[in-house]
């Protein structure tokens, strides 16, 4: 029988006391295996005794902390790469809770006792280390020592001089004193600078770096967790080095050999502890002398294994490496004090705010995630960033035209996303004044044919999407006639007169023209995809254990299908009929398998052919029985 929405709550409830029981029977089992091992030096019968009562205690405990752990990991999201971490942790767990049962079994055998109860002890810290690795990450254990390790190791002077190319005469003596090796000034230990910030030229004065020695132990000791063979977050990987140097991705670097101050590396490392942004996320900085060391690694190229052939900036030509590959113009100081403080307070308010990509001056802002939903005083936030705001989503969001109106325009917008929200024609001022427009997405506005006379006036305009808006089938298919690159998205049924019709392409929601007589309807490029065969099954094997009758994962439910469109919330559905592109289902299922974010968090990723029927059922309008 199918769990209620309340059942479903209660359980969630029960899985999060896991962390308020977990500690008790923990408690028991350690204190009665310490007191027995008491009791077998001392050949007591009380110590024993004891023993043999705290492990009545200790069974029911477990059982609880082990029955609400379970409950909790079947319906909290996990990490897909903690999800292997998970299993090791709910199975130990199983298991220290059988030798718990058999301890109450065995505890008139002394010796089977003992050795069971001794077992279950070490369970419960094999148990443990698990739940901690999830909660802090790998390694998270013997961290501390190796970074006292890497701290203090001492390297003998001689072997210090031939690193540094220091010729060594064997018969001449050392005066004695100082070392013929002495490190330059800007890396000695000092006192802490006042400010974070670092010299970002290369010292001529300074040692050239070396990867392998100087560079790759502070990698290993503050990004490699996250960043490693094992994770890419944020698809940055730095071990080995050459991954962070991805062919054809030039752009997108994070470290750009030949600018360390512009390598958005060494940016995130310097902001302050208290930044979301900062890196390391957690726990101590990176000390300034070694952010030092990084900046004139790169500086100097940033040479290193499998680096032999990457593309590097010529530190000679510091005007060259400022262009931004989308043509945003480089801020005036003047701006930049405006643009600054408009970035602060969209982000005190809880708005995303980053950079496009690595060497952009553009930004994007993301308001649609905002609680309780930004309004028009959140717009205001938006004066000052104009010169350089590229992307801006107020989907689902609580402005209306009035606010809108009262914004001057976005040279330098590229994408702007409107669905969900109540705004109509009154956008039309706004658009105009954003020339290098090329997506739109009007989903569900109350946009009219009016608009078209405005969108007519941008020739760079590549995307459009109109579905649910007040934008007919007819007006949408006249202006596309004559853009034949223009996509849009959210069509209905095409006229049966001799007209140009959308017609949807495999890759993707293709608008192309075609002129077909009534009698002879156009044949669309992809066939039918249909939802009982084709999609149900998909959803059965690989969605519903978390989206289903039983569980309803983030509000969404997939089982039966028709709860995934409930009526009065389309602002909120994850499958955006005709829209396959802002669905939030398809952004899901197409992330990479070491993003927290994707789906189906646990098990293998959908396969390319599953996410291209899924993709092609949306964009046919999610058809389904009922």
């Amino acid at each position: 029988m199918p769990e209620s929405e309340l059942q479903v709550a209660l359980l969630q409830l029960v899985g999060r006391t896991h962390p308020i029981l977990v500690h008790f029977p923990v408690a028991l089992l350690v204190v009665a295996a310490i007191s027995e091992l008491g009791g077998l030096f001392k050949k007591s019968s009380e110590v024993s005794a004891m023993a043999r009562g705290l492990v009545w205690f200790a069974l029911p405990a477990t059982f609880a902390a082990s029955f609400a752990g379970w409950t909790m990991s079947e319906r909290e999201p996990i990490s897909r790469v903690m999800a292997s971490t998970l299993e090791w942790h709910r199975w130990t767990a199983v298991g220290v809770l059988a030798l718990t049962f058999l301890c109450v079994l065995l505890r008139n055998r002394t010796t089977p006792f003992r050795a069971t109860l001794f077992c279950g002890a070490i369970g419960v810290g094999v148990t443990g280390h698990f739940g901690g690795t999830m909660s802090w990450g790998e390694g998270y254990l013997l961290e501390p020592l190796q970074t006292w390790r890497s701290s203090n190791t001492v390297v003998h002077p001689e072997v210090m001089n031939q690193l540094a190319g220091v010729p060594s005469d064997p018969e001449v003596d050392e005066p004695s004193g100082e070392p013929a090796f002495t490190l330059p000034v800007e890396l000695e230990e000092s006192q802490p600078p006042k400010s974070p910030e670092v010299a970002t030229e290369t010292n001529p004065s300074s040692v050239k770096m070396d990867f392998v020695k100087d560079i790759q132990p502070i990698l290993e000791a503050y990004c490699v967790e996250c960043h490693g063979s094992r994770k890419k977050k944020g698809g940055l990987r730095l071990e080995p080095i050459s991954d962070a140097f991805p062919e054809g991705d030039e752009d997108f670097w994070t470290i750009l050999p030949g600018d360390g101050s512009s390598s958005l590396l060494v940016q995130r490392m310097l902001l302050p502890r208290d930044d979301d942004e900062a890196m390391p996320p957690k726990g101590d900085g990176v000390p300034a002398a070694d952010i030092q060391k990084i900046v004139s690694w790169v500086n100097d190229g940033a040479h290193g294994p499998g680096l032999d052939q990457i593309k590097r900036i010529a530190t000679q030509a510091p005007d060259a490496r400022r262009l931004d590959p989308l043509g945003v113009p480089e801020p005036t100081e003047a701006q930049m004090v405006l643009i600054e403080k408009s970035v602060a307070a969209l982000r005190e308010r809880g708005a995303v705010v980053q950079s496009v990509a690595q060497r952009h001056f553009g930004l994007e802002v993301n308001l649609s995630l905002l609680r309780p939903a930004a309004s028009n005083q959140d717009l205001l936030l938006l004066r000052g960033i104009e010169p350089v705001l590229v992307r801006l989503d107020l989907s689902r969001s609580a402005v209306s035209d009035p606010g809108l109106l009262r914004m001057s325009g976005f040279p330098e917008l590229r994408d702007l996303r409107l669905g969900g929200t109540q705004l109509g024609n009154a956008i039309a001022p706004v658009v105009q004044k954003s020339p290098k427009l090329s997506r739109l997405n009007l989903y569900g506005t109350r946009c009219t044919d009016d608009l078209f006379v405005t969108l007519s006036k941008l020739k760079k305009l590549e995307r459009l999407h109109i579905w649910g808006s007040g934008m007919t089938n007819e007006a949408a298919l006249a202006f596309a006639l004559d853009r034949p690159s223009l996509r849009i998205t959210g069509v209905t049924q095409p006229l049966p007169e001799p007209v140009p019709e959308v017609l949807i392409a495999e890759d993707t929601n293709s608008v192309e023209e075609s002129s077909v007589p009534a009698e002879e309807p156009a044949v669309v490029e992809v066939d039918a995809v249909d939802f009982t065969s084709h999609i149900k099954p998909i959803f059965e094997a690989r969605c519903v254990s978390c989206h289903g009758p039983k569980k309803k994962k983030g509000g969404l439910r997939l089982e039966p299908i028709a709860a995934a469109f409930p009526e009065g919330e389309e602002d909120w559905w994850t499958i955006l009929p005709g829209d396959a592109m802002g669905s939030l289902l398809m952004e899901r299922i197409k992330l990479s398998d070491d993003d927290d974010g994707v789906m189906p968090p646990r098990g293998d990723l959908l396969t390319k052919e599953e996410i291209m029927l899924i993709e092609k059922w949306i964009a046919q309008g999610a058809k389904h029985s009922g």
